[in-house]
């Protein structure tokens, strides 16, 4: 059996993450006067950016300077999303077409938030995905909770989750796959997240999105 619906994370599982959201993640800290260190920063990858500034400044996710950290990080993400830094990792652009010959559904989803996610989605060619995808700010309750599954899956026309594959590089990403009781909980090493805290959470560790397929679909033939 193949999944009908592929759900990516983008940052660090389809598309390259070279220090771009850390970057991010300073930028705002700046104009909240604040700082952290690399190691929360990254155990903050994939919680939706207001309620990951929210926690960073100890505050509640309403308040003025998580509203002006967040717009800084939003204006950094965007601007290297437009200038092509958030490129296909490799080999997903071709992973990505062999899950389309199959018949499979893909749609991304992402601790970003909509402007965002649409910049990276357009950047790289991926406007047919678009209407599938889902930003953090576009639900009820951000990853590790089901939601930007649940409504991709919605705007995909899938109801049965036990037909859908999870993506992701982090621990929040796995544990979102799980509370939405997806057929596939897959972690990639191509992220921030570690082998051994990704198998803890449940995920079935492969090496990058193109091994994730693999796994999925068999062996592509040459």
């Amino acid at each position: 059996m193949i999944p009908d619906l592929v759900v990516s994370d983008l940052a660090g599982t389809a598309v390259e993450d070279p220090g771009l959201v850390l970057g991010a993640f300073r930028a705002g800290l700046a104009v909240a006067r604040a700082e952290a260190d690399d190691e929360r920063l990254r155990g903050l990858m994939g919680v939706d950016k207001r309620e990951a500034f929210a926690r960073l400044l100890d505050t509640d996710p309403h308040d003025d300077r998580v509203d002006a950290a967040l717009a800084a990080f939003v204006d950094r993400a965007v601007d290297d999303a437009r200038s092509g830094r958030y490129a296909p990792l490799p080999g997903v652009a071709d992973a990505i077409a062999r899950l389309e010959a199959a018949g499979v559904r893909v749609a991304f989803t992402t601790g970003f938030g909509t402007e965002i996610l649409r910049a990276i989605t357009a950047a790289n060619g991926w406007a047919e995905h678009a209407g599938r995808s889902v930003a953090s700010d576009e639900v009820p309750n951000g990853r590790p909770a089901p939601d930007v599954v649940l409504e991709a899956m919605r705007r995909s026309g899938v109801e049965d989750a036990a037909r859908v594959a999870v993506l992701g590089d982090t621990v929040i990403d796995v544990g979102c796959a799980r509370a939405a009781g997806a057929g596939w909980a897959i972690a990639v090493l191509t992220g921030s997240g570690r082998r051994e805290e990704l198998e803890k959470a449940g995920g079935t560790v492969v090496p990058d999105l193109a091994a994730a397929v693999d796994l999925l679909l068999g062996p592509a033939t040459v």
